[in-house]
């Protein structure tokens, strides 16, 4: 096929650019075999046959502060980059699952022997077989062959030598469209893993020492609008999704967030479908509009931060989920350069940031969003 070739070629090619700036530094190569089944989520969820078993072949590269100043408040974590492939627990229907997944690796514990470490990991991947109306119409699992990659793992890792390290864990992988495209279920394999690692280079340097910052503690308001886009019945059309609000945030921590405020939400693809039966006549817009409260969390490292909020919704709207809203993701903020890190946590300028985020009835994915907005 050909959207196939291109998957094997595309994710390979972005591993090998990544690696050629991974191993300038100290480094590692790994293979890592994680074993676990696919989670049955529905009572449509296809049979489960056979163990899910994945694949990866990683970079990874060790931090200490010098190129990349926020390091230090995270305690120097690892970058790492995997290129993977996973067998599925229901070949004929749900297929293979090919992934480029960018992770970092936060230490827990450290002494020269044994190290325990925590993973978090978002990336893409390339699913073989997923929903077809014809030809495949029992995955429910998953609607498209492109779609969110997320990994949590919980390591420990022995040094063998100085250039060997084994490595054991626990987590699991999730695959989802965000439900770009339906049906959306979302694949979930928790896994035992094992792995064994190679290091390319070594550095003897000493880790930088962190300059002491002060918490600014200053209230600072925002602004934030965003466009997503949903699909409405299986292989149907795609309608936006534009929400606008403005909250404040205060910094509660060297590298977190807290922040609160209220947003405005139009579902337009619930508008268009009451419109087209006659329902809730002349109290389309109404129904199609929500109205909600967030509160929301952000880890920021460099010039990202990740985003959690939980919210409220204030008002019944048509095809409400849940009482409840929740909303995952990434703030991107590029007029922060790493030279001017620390000098940003000191005076905390204004600035505009980018999103990316993926927004859900408490648990269930409905939209994935692309923001701009303003930090006072």
């Amino acid at each position: 096929m050909i959207v196939l070739s291109k998957s094997k070629i595309i994710l390979p090619a972005l591993f090998l650019f990544f690696t050629s700036l991974t191993i300038q530094a100290q480094s590692t190569l790994g293979l890592d075999i994680h074993i676990g089944s696919l989670l049955p989520n529905n009572p449509t969820f296809p049979e489960i046959k056979s163990p899910s078993v994945m694949s990866a072949i990683s970079l990874s590269r060790y931090t200490n502060g010098k190129k990349y100043p926020w390091t230090g408040l995270h305690h120097y974590p690892t970058f790492s980059l995997s290129l993977t492939t996973e067998h599925l627990s229901n070949q004929q229907v749900i297929g293979n699952a090919y992934g480029l997944l960018p992770s970092m690796s936060f230490y827990l514990n450290k002494n020269k022997k044994w190290t325990l470490m925590a993973e978090a990991g978002l990336g893409i991947a390339w699913l073989n077989k997923p929903f077809n109306k014809l030809n495949n119409p029992e995955n429910v699992v998953i609607g498209a062959h492109w779609n969110f990659m997320a990994l949590l793992r919980l390591k420990v890792e022995r040094s063998l030598s100085e250039r060997f390290i084994l490595s054991m864990g626990i987590g699991g992988t999730h695959y989802s469209n965000g439900n770009f495209a339906s049906p959306n279920l979302g694949a979930n394999q928790p896994a035992i893993t094992l792995g064994f690692k190679y290091r390319l280079n070594i550095d003897t340097s000493q880790i930088k020492p962190l300059e002491t910052i002060a918490l600014n503690k200053k209230i600072r308001p925002f602004l934030r609008t965003s466009f997503g886009l949903t699909e409405t019945g299986f292989d149907g059309p795609k309608y936006p999704v534009y929400t606008a609000g403005f909250g404040a945030l205060r910094q509660i921590g060297q590298v977190s967030y807290l922040s609160t405020g209220v947003e405005f939400i139009f579902k337009s693809s619930s508008y268009e479908f009451m419109r087209h039966i006659g329902l809730h006549e002349g109290r389309e817009r109404q129904e199609a509009s929500r109205y909600l409260w967030f509160v929301g969390h952000e880890f920021v490292f460099g010039n990202t931060g990740f985003l959690t909020e939980l919210g409220l919704y204030f008002n019944k709207h048509y095809g409400q989920g849940s009482i409840f809203s929740s909303r995952v993701g990434f703030h991107f903020y590029p007029f922060y350069g790493q030279k001017a890190y620390l000098k940003r946590y000191k005076n905390q300028p204004s600035t505009a940031f980018l999103g990316l985020y993926v927004h859900a009835y408490l648990g269930e994915a409905e939209f994935v969003e692309l923001a701009a907005g303003f930090r006072f």
